[in-house]
C-alpha cells in the first residue's frame, strides 16, 4: 500500500513556530546583540579597570569583586554572572587586593597570563536607541548561580570552549550565547526588583502583554485605546493608567514609536523602497512617514539607510 506522504511528515510551515514575543521583538529592532568574548585571567593579586564603553557581561570563574560601577562593590562568586548595560567605567578587583587599579591589558589575557581563569567578558554592540532603552536599567544586574540557574555554568563552559581555541563559525556561537545571557539576565532583572517604567519593563508585564502583543504584531493597524484595553480585560481609564506608568509613553505614542522601530529595522535590513516600508508600518503618506521619521530619528529614511550602509561598510 502507497503511503500519502501528507501521512509521514507534517508539511513544512507546520514545522515552524514563528510566534514572536514584545521583549525579543523589541531587542531585535533596537539590533542589541553579542558580538565578543575573552577570558582574563591577571597575575594575583588584581585590580584592573575597564573603560566605559558598550554593554558588557561579566561569567565569574573564580571569586572577584566588581567595583567602582557607581553602586557599592559586588562579590561575585564562581559561577555568577553580572550585566552592566549601560556600559559604565568600573573594576575588577580579587579579593582583598588593595593599591591603586591599572588598566586591564593584552598580558592579563588567559593563556598570556601564567595565572589562572578569573572571569570571561561578554561585550554587546547596540544602535543608539538600542543603548537608550538600557538607560532603563540598573547600573549592574547579578544573576547568582543557585538553584534554577543550572544554565549558567554550561554558558560559560560554552563560551570557554568557542574561545579557545577559535573554532570555525565560533564567532556566530559566541553571539548567540551572549543573546541568550542578556535575555535571562533580563529576566531575573524584572523578576527581583521594581522595574520602573520603560520599554524593556513594559515588555515583561503580563498584564499589558495582550496590547504589546498586537502592536508589536500588527503595528500598521489602526489600534485605539479602546481596542487595546478590551484585550488586557481593563477600562479604559485603568489600561490608559497603567501603560503609561510602565511604558513611559501613552498607548498612541508607544504605537508611534514602535511603526518607527519596525521602519527603522526595515531600512537597515532590507531594500524596500521607503514608500512600500511606510505603507507596511501604517503611514498612507510617504510625506507624513518621512516627517514622523525625522522627528525620531533626526535625518529623514534615505539618509538613515545611508548611513547604515557607510558604517557597515567601515567595519
Amino acid at each position: 500500500m502507497t503511503e500519502n506522504p501528507r501521512d509521514i511528515a507534517d508539511p513544512p510551515d507546520l514545522l515552524v513556530d514563528d510566534r514572536s514575543d514584545v521583549l525579543s521583538d523589541t531587542i531585535r529592532a533596537v539590533a542589541l546583540r553579542g558580538v565578543a568574548a575573552s577570558r582574563w585571567a591577571p597575575p594575583l593579586p588584581f585590580r584592573v579597570t575597564i573603560f566605559a564603553g558598550g554593554p558588557v557581561v561579566h561569567l565569574a570563574e573564580a571569586p572577584i569583586v566588581i567595583a567602582g560601577a557607581g553602586v557599592p562593590d559586588v562579590e561575585m562568586a564562581a559561577g555568577d554572572l553580572c550585566l552592566l548595560a549601560r556600559g559604565v567605567q568600573h573594576q575588577v578587583v580579587s579579593p582583598g587586593a588593595a593599591g591603586r587599579a591599572r588598566p586591564l591589558g593584552a598580558g592579563d589575557r588567559y593563556g598570556v597570563s601564567p595565572a589562572a581563569a578569573a572571569w570571561v567578558t561578554g561585550s554587546y554592540r547596540a544602535t543608539d536607541v538600542g543603548a537608550g532603552l538600557l538607560d532603563e536599567l540598573p547600573p549592574i544586574v547579578v544573576v547568582r548561580a543557585a538553584a534554577g540557574h543550572e544554565w549558567q555554568p554550561l554558558a560559560a563552559q560554552l563560551l570557554v570552549a568557542e574561545i579557545e581555541p577559535h573554532r570555525p563559525g565560533a564567532s556566530v556561537m559566541i553571539g548567540r550565547i551572549l543573546d541568550l545571557l542578556l535575555i535571562h539576565a533580563l529576566r531575573e532583572w524584572s523578576s527581583s526588583t521594581k522595574t520602573g517604567s520603560g520599554p524593556l519593563a513594559a515588555a515583561l508585564d503580563a498584564q499589558l502583554a495582550p496590547a504589546l502583543e498586537v502592536i508589536h504584531r500588527e503595528p500598521g493597524k489602526p489600534w485605539s485605546v479602546d481596542d487595546l484595553a478590551r484585550l488586557t480585560q481593563q477600562s479604559r481609564s485603568s489600561f490608559a493608567a497603567r501603560f503609561r506608568a510602565k511604558v513611559g509613553l501613552s498607548p498612541a505614542a508607544y504605537l508611534i514609536e514602535r511603526r518607527l522601530m519596525v521602519a527603522a529595522e526595515k531600512l537597515r535590513n532590507t531594500s524596500a523602497p521607503s514608500s512600500q516600508i511606510a505603507h507596511a508600518v501604517g503611514y498612507d503618506s510617504e510625506a507624513a512617514f518621512s516627517r514622523a521619521f525625522r522627528r525620531q530619528y533626526g535625518q529623514p529614511p534615505r539618509d538613515y539607510r545611508n548611513s547604515v550602509l557607510r558604517t557597515d561598510d567601515e567595519r
